[in-house]
C-alpha cells in the first residue's frame, strides 16, 4: 500500500504572470518531464485515502489514462490535482499590483491551465486557509 501522491504546488501570482505573458490558452508551462526542476514542483501531498482512490477510478475512466506515474523510488505524483499558495502579491508594469484577495478571487471564478489542462477549484480545509493554499483538480473530474 502507498502513502499518498506527490502534487505540484504553485505559486498563483506565478501562474498569472504566465498568463499574461504567454496568454490565457497556454497560461503555466510545466518543465520537462525528464528535468529535475519538473520534479521540484512536486512539493506536497495527497494522502492516499478513500477520496483519492475515487478520484483514481474517476481519472483513468474519464481521461483514459494513468492517474499516477511512480519514480525508481516508488514515489507516486499525478498532475490531476494541484495545490495552488495565494501567498504574493502580482506586481504589474507601472507599480499597480494584484492583491492576494483579487488573485484569489480571479483563480476561483477562472481555473487556470497547465500545459494544456484546465484546472477549477477543489475543495479547501480550514488548516488550508489559514496557510493560504487550495487544491485545484482537472475539470474533467
Amino acid at each position: 500500500m502507498q502513502n499518498g501522491y506527490r502534487i505540484i504546488s504553485v505559486e498563483t501570482a506565478d501562474i498569472y504572470k504566465n498568463e499574461q505573458e504567454d496568454g490565457v490558452a497556454v497560461r503555466y508551462k510545466l518543465p520537462d518531464v525528464k528535468s529535475d526542476a519538473h520534479f521540484w514542483l512536486f512539493k506536497n501531498k495527497l494522502d492516499y485515502s478513500l477520496d483519492s482512490i475515487e478520484l483514481e477510478k474517476a481519472y483513468t475512466r474519464i481521461c483514459r489514462k494513468k492517474f499516477s506515474f511512480v519514480d525508481e523510488h516508488n514515489n507516486h505524483y499525478t498532475i490531476a490535482v494541484i495545490n495552488v499558495k495565494f501567498n504574493f502579491t502580482y506586481k504589474m508594469e507601472g507599480g499597480r499590483s494584484l492583491k492576494v484577495k483579487q488573485l484569489r478571487e480571479y483563480f476561483y471564478a477562472n481555473g487556470f491551465n497547465v500545459s494544456g489542462i484546465h484546472y477549477v477549484r477543489y475543495k479547501r480545509s480550514a488548516g488550508s486557509s489559514l496557510e493560504g493554499t487550495c487544491l485545484f483538480i482537472d475539470e474533467r473530474l
